[in-house]
């Protein structure tokens, strides 16, 4: 065991010290020193849809050229925080999880609370080993996760505030999970090569690699002049039912207006809790709730539109994909190839915060990343955008009612 707390240092903050001189590959989009503000498509793939052959291929789009309703005044927004700055963090799908759960609280309870997105990356970890264990190997370790892990976390160990437990994000440089996952990887993988399934070796020394990288999440702490524990905090303080929210999908493989399992790698847990649904409800999910103000947490591909920071309209260019042939067909075709392909695949996780209809077609303000070049954080996404490369939604239930009520009799 005390091999691998010797090498922990060395992993967390040599390595990643190291790696920061290269792009690294983070969650939906490739980070480098200098971003390019045009970015060549190399997704190929075909289908015949309607007696029309379409192909995709190193397609160069300047999203500077796209255009859309970019300003803020015209959206009607609801309540939510200001991002923070996790540029250089995989982990997106954990703060645009939570930056709907605190929109949602607020909703909910008036309360304004910012949580901790690293309490829920902490724990999913552990849940995830726990699984590699369960599997005796068969566990995926490369991947990030879906925003829905959340309600997983809360679930089994509650939250926290970020002025409880912040996991080294606020220390310079951002964390960075390589060195952490390079050493769990290595004692993981060496314990399943011995064919050791100890349970408890296993977490012990891997709490030990995360409490080194990453510190550890507190047991209890004092909020507002009262004690908590996680657990307690989720129940007496923010007073969330973690089962009260839903997730969504639209996969033609699956039957529509059913259960089902989201078939994309960051799905490490292969859950089976997404509502299928077509692809026109899939946009109804999404309009219906932020028009009525129920905060909407959005994964999907992200990458060619994150390159620009210029003009932060995410839009299907008609090169891309014409609108008219946006629909189950050709969606189904496309997410089949992204998630078996792993150059092609890349998620990225943000939050719908505000809406505007514009010659009867929706479009979405984004709450994302707080980046140097864009300190809000706010995106415009077009309804085609969502449509076709929007992987799963997750909002509280009655968010969705009207497409529920199909499904739910």
């Amino acid at each position: 065991m005390k091999n691998y707390l010797f090498v922990v240092l060395f992993t967390c903050v040599v390595l990643p010290a190291a790696w920061s001189q290269h792009p690294s590959k983070h969650k939906g989009r490739a980070i480098e020193k200098k971003q390019s503000r045009i970015f060549t498509h190399q997704v190929k793939w075909e289908k015949v849809s309607e007696g029309i052959l379409h192909t995709h291929q190193a397609d160069t789009i300047v999203f500077r050229a796209m255009q859309g309703p970019t300003d803020t005044a015209l959206y009607k927004k609801i309540w939510f925080n200001t991002p923070a700055l996790h540029q250089n963090s995989e982990y997106s799908w954990a703060y645009g999880a939570v930056g709907m759960l605190e929109s949602d609280i607020y909703r909910q309870h008036g309360q304004k609370v910012k949580l901790s997105p690293m309490f829920v990356v902490y724990y999913d970890y552990l849940l995830r080993i726990q699984d590699f264990v369960k599997t005796k190997g068969n566990t995926n370790l490369d991947v990030a996760s879906e925003p829905n892990a959340l309600l997983n976390v809360m679930g089994t160990y509650g939250i926290a505030p970020l002025e409880a437990y912040n996991g080294l994000e606020a220390k310079p440089p951002l964390f960075d999970s390589g060195g952490m996952l390079a050493a769990l990887k290595d004692f993981l993988l060496t314990m399943k090569n011995n064919n050791n399934w100890d349970m408890e070796q296993v977490m012990a020394v891997s709490k030990d690699i995360m409490n080194q990288c990453m510190g550890q999440p507190p047991d209890s702490f004092v909020y507002e002049n009262i004690s908590y524990t996680p657990q307690s905090f989720l129940t007496e303080y923010i007073k969330i039912i973690p089962n009260d929210y839903y997730s969504f999908m639209s996969v033609a493989t699956e039957k529509f207006n059913q259960k089902g399992e989201l078939l994309e790698p960051d799905n490490w847990w292969h859950s089976k809790n997404y509502y299928n649904v077509c692809v026109i409800d899939f946009l109804k999910v999404a309009a219906d709730a932020i028009s009525a103000g129920y905060p909407v947490c959005i994964n999907g591909d992200f990458r060619c539109a994150n390159q620009d920071t210029v003009s932060r309209v995410l839009a299907v260019s008609q090169r891309e994909m014409p609108a008219q042939y946006i629909n189950d067909s050709w969606r189904g075709q496309r997410w089949s190839f992204v998630t078996t392909n792993a150059n092609a695949y890349g998620n990225h996780c943000a939050q719908i915060v505000g809406y505007y209809l514009l010659e009867n077609k929706y479009w979405f303000l984004i709450n994302d990343q707080q980046t140097k070049s864009n300190p809000s954080g706010l995106w415009f996404m077009s309804q085609d955008f969502l449509k076709f490369k929007i992987s799963s939604i997750l909002l509280y239930k009655y968010g969705a009612k009207q497409v529920l009520d199909k499904i739910i009799k």
